[in-house]
């Protein structure tokens, strides 16, 4: 294990050693650090006489059991910042030695930057191990009460994930914890975890620089921010002393609320500054946390920022080599024609609906009116970006910068590293499908992906997966780059896949990653699943994975597939000290199930086709026999809102109950007491009474319930074939959004005081 700073030390600023006494401590909280100045790495080590301890310990432990030594605890100390090296015990109660020493070093000793890093022999959160049974939620409770109390911020894991390994159960249990002051001392800071050789614990690498800030603008803006709240504070504290000693009096107490205004205003805008930068979107209106927007701020830098690169077998580890690495790679792959084939793919599988006029358009260079209808179209309190700058500024001071930004725009583009401009190059050839700059256009290649898979099952190349009757099974799923397809394991379907991959291919560039793909088998014999992967060329995964932080397993949910969330979410708030106002978890769950129903409910895309034929029968009335459902367990409980607060607006009439759907304000067949027995047998449409747009209903209905049938006549329809409509009575919009749900469950279902 590793603590490497930069090294540029004087006589001044060198390492004290400075000796921790009289702390108790368990046997394998023991280390000490060595330091080598020209080297400029801090090492921790084991002394000969450490050494010669801790194995008389281990044995002193295996003949009496558990045993208690005291031990010292040396930290290494520089320009006030302690370093504090540690090797915890394997179990909970020999770890609760470990956190009483680190409540009493930081009640006694830390005054300033604090960085705690080693072998905790723990983990924060259940998503910090894969493979064997979950953690002790006890022992992740007490490091989260540990981060938590001190405010010590897990520091970004660059390098490999699991630090800890038998090959069968992968762990992280080695890393670096740090304080705010810490993360504030240093201009870069990067946590690696390294190969291991030897162990079979990962070694730590910790680089740290306090080169000088190079955001000369955001620094200008901070100390602005400060000074402006600092000058306010003094100016409102004068003129209190002012009134606790010469008393009240009109213009006093009139100068003293206008301090306080001057205050209140310089805080909200140090909120809202950081409120921006740390780009949280889920908080609300609530008190004012600064430290932990500050907080967030830090540890995203230190995830985004680049402090090495890998380039073939050389590791790139300067800022200008970085720099000039990027702007040669993007000038490199934007200056030269990727070798693509047009085989006519896209024709075939994508109607033209794009004239040559239309075309040639699409690829013209925007104009400067273009460009300025997009920058004025931009969210203007929306976070700033690399520059950090806001839309608001640009379109608040477009007079002065609208001719750069159009230049800039039409003919450079611009590199950033680690927040800074890296250099500029200039684009050659129009930017095509399978550039890393263009989502847009990738979106559109992925679209000929996608059309080219589903016409391979409507041509009967490719075998769908079996599906309950009357559902027609997805072929596939596309989320950014990825794409999960799903098919019966036979070879022709197969090749088939196979074979349009490869096309698809030399169309796009887009090329299939086998070594990162996986193929999740169900039933088969052994002898079948080597064939199945070897067609592939993909290896087998297994059930549960992790994707995009998401665990996809198979059955109803477990605490064991979803713990590791909730430890995320646990850990994200271990700076947040109260008044936050982050919305009730439990309600916003809730809310975003009655959402979902609502898509369910009133949506048209394939996902929400299958699951309206998979769960409920015609119109919105569940099925009976899918309630075992995992999907459907969630969904079921918010449904009987839907059936409550959605109501259908009549347009031809070809999608609504005429008996059973809400089309009234209540479904018919309450009005007229119908008995629901009878349900399944009332099938007729609303579209089955409308004839050239004028309601036609049968004279035996309007014997038996007049009042309804002039209610029905009353009701005007469209002199055009409109679709029916589902709407939400309570949005005058009609359409459900999360914040409409988020309300409707927080004021129908108020959660107990």
């Amino acid at each position: 294990m590793l603590l490497s700073p930069t090294p540029s030390f004087d006589s001044d600023s060198a390492p004290i050693v400075q000796e921790l006494t009289d702390v108790n401590s368990a046997q394998a909280n023991y280390a000490e650090t060595s330091f080598s100045k020209e080297e400029g790495e801090f090492t921790p080590v084991l002394s000969k006489k450490a050494k010669k301890q801790l194995k008389y310990v281990d044995k002193a432990e295996k003949s009496k059991g558990k045993l208690q030594v005291k031990v010292h605890v040396r930290a290494l100390v520089q320009k006030g910042a302690k370093h504090l090296p540690v090797y915890a015990q394997t179990t909970i109660a020999g770890r609760r030695l470990l956190w009483q020493d680190l409540r009493l070093i930081a009640a006694t000793l830390v005054h300033g930057p604090w960085l705690v890093f080693g072998d905790f022999n723990c983990v924060i959160g259940a998503h910090e191990k894969r493979g064997g049974i979950p953690p002790s939620l006890t022992s992740c409770l007490n490091f989260q009460d540990i981060c938590s109390d001190y405010a010590l911020m897990d520091i970004p894991t660059r390098g490999l994930s699991y630090t800890w390994t038998d090959r069968r159960i992968y762990v992280r249990l080695d890393r670096a914890l740090g304080n705010v002051e810490w993360l504030e001392a240093w201009e870069s800071l990067e946590y690696r975890a390294l190969a291991k050789a030897f162990s079979d614990h990962c070694p730590l690498l910790v680089t740290c620089s306090d080169l000088p800030l190079l955001r000369s603008l955001l620094s200008t803006l901070e100390a602005c921010g400060c000074s402006m709240k600092e000058q306010t504070k003094i100016g409102l504290e004068e003129i209190q002393q002012l009134i606790s000693v010469k008393g009240p009096s009109v213009e006093r107490l009139s100068q003293e609320s206008a301090a306080h205004a001057r205050y209140q205003e310089a805080l909200n805008i140090q909120a809202i500054f950081w409120k921006e930068k740390s780009r949280l979107r889920w908080l609300v209106d609530g008190d004012r946390n600064t430290a932990f927007l500050h907080n967030m701020v830090k540890v995203r830098r230190l995830k985004q920022s680049i402090s090495s690169l890998r380039v073939g077998r050389q590791i790139l580890r300067q800022q200008l080599d970085i720099e000039n690495h990027a702007v040669q790679h993007f000038s490199s792959t934007f200056s030269h024609d990727n070798k693509i084939i047009d085989t006519g793919l896209v024709e075939r599988v994508i109607p033209r609906m794009v004239t040559d006029e239309e075309n040639a358009a699409l690829l013209a260079l925007p104009l400067g009116e273009e460009i300025k209808a997009t920058v004025f179209s931009m969210d203007g309190s929306s976070a700033p970006g690399p520059d950090g700058f806001s839309g608001a500024f640009y379109q608040s001071c477009w007079d002065v910068v609208s001719s750069d930004v159009i230049s800039m725009v039409k003919t450079y583009l611009s590199v950033l590293i680690n927040g800074q401009s890296g250099g500029f190059f200039t684009c050659s050839r129009g930017v095509r499908q399978g550039d890393q700059l263009s989502p847009l256009l990738f979106g559109l290649a992925e679209e000929v992906l996608s059309r080219g898979i589903t016409r391979l099952a409507v041509e009967g190349k490719l075998t769908t997966i079996a599906a309950p009757r009357s559902v027609k099974p997805p072929t596939h799923v596309l989320f950014a780059d990825d794409v999960m397809v799903f098919l019966q394991g036979n070879s022709r379907s197969i090749r088939a896949l196979m074979k349009f991959m490869v096309e698809y291919a030399r169309n796009s560039g887009h090329v299939v990653n086998k070594a990162k793909s996986s193929v999740y088998l169900g039933k088969f014999s052994r002898p079948r699943e080597i064939v199945i992967q070897h067609l592939l060329g993909i290896r087998e995964g297994k059930l549960p994975f992790t994707y995009l932080r998401v665990p996809i397993f198979q059955g109803r949910p477990k605490q064991r597939h979803l713990q590791h969330i909730v430890d995320k979410i646990r850990c994200k708030l271990t700076s947040w000290k109260g008044g936050l106002g982050v919305k009730n978890i439990f309600s916003l769950n809730q809310a975003l199930l009655l959402k979902r129903c609502w898509e369910v409910a009133e949506g048209s895309s394939t996902s929400t086709i299958f699951l309206k034929d998979r769960f409920l029968k015609a119109g919105l009335h569940p099925k009976l026999s899918s309630l075992k459902s995992s999907i459907w367990l969630g969904l079921k409980k918010q449904w009987n809102v839907i059936l409550q607060k959605a109501r259908w607006l009549i347009g031809n009439g070809l999608k609504v109950n005429f008996w059973t759907d809400n089309w009234m304000g209540r479904p018919l067949i309450d009005f007229c007491y119908i008995d629901a027995s009878l349900r399944s047998s009332l099938r007729e449409k609303v579209s089955d009474f409308i004839v050239d747009h004028q309601w036609v209903i049968p004279q035996v209905f309007t014997q038996l319930f007049p009042l309804m049938a002039h209610r029905i006549r009353d009701i005007s329809l469209p002199f055009e074939p409109l679709e029916d409509q589902l709407v939400w009575l309570e949005v005058s919009s009609g359409k459900l959004t999360a914040r409409d749900a988020y309300e409707a469950i927080r004021l129908h279902h108020p959660l107990p005081e």
